[in-house]
C-alpha cells in the first residue's frame, strides 16, 4: 500500500437497509490482488471481532399452482 496519495475510507451511500463504505487505497500494480484480498479479509475479521453481523436478505416465495396454495419457503 502506498502512503501517497493517502488512503481514504468514506461512507458513500446510505440506503434503507445498508450503509456503503468505500476505500481508496493506492498500490503498485503488481501488489493489487494481494492487497485487495488482504483488505477484504481484514474487514471481515474486524467485523467479527466487534460482533458486527452482516444482514442476509430474506425473501418469501408463495405459489398457487392449480388452485392449491403451498406453504411459504425462504429463498
Amino acid at each position: 500500500m502506498l502512503q501517497e496519495p493517502a488512503p481514504a475510507i468514506v461512507v458513500t451511500n446510505f440506503a434503507e437497509h445498508t450503509i456503503t463504505i468505500s476505500t481508496r487505497i493506492w498500490c503498485n500494480r503488481a501488489d493489487y490482488w494481494g492487497l485487495f484480498w488482504d483488505m477484504n479479509e481484514r474487514a471481515k475479521d474486524t467485523f467479527e471481532q466487534h460482533n458486527i453481523a452482516l444482514p442476509v436478505p430474506k425473501r418469501e416465495v408463495q405459489s398457487n399452482v392449480g388452485g392449491a396454495k403451498s406453504t411459504a419457503m425462504p429463498v
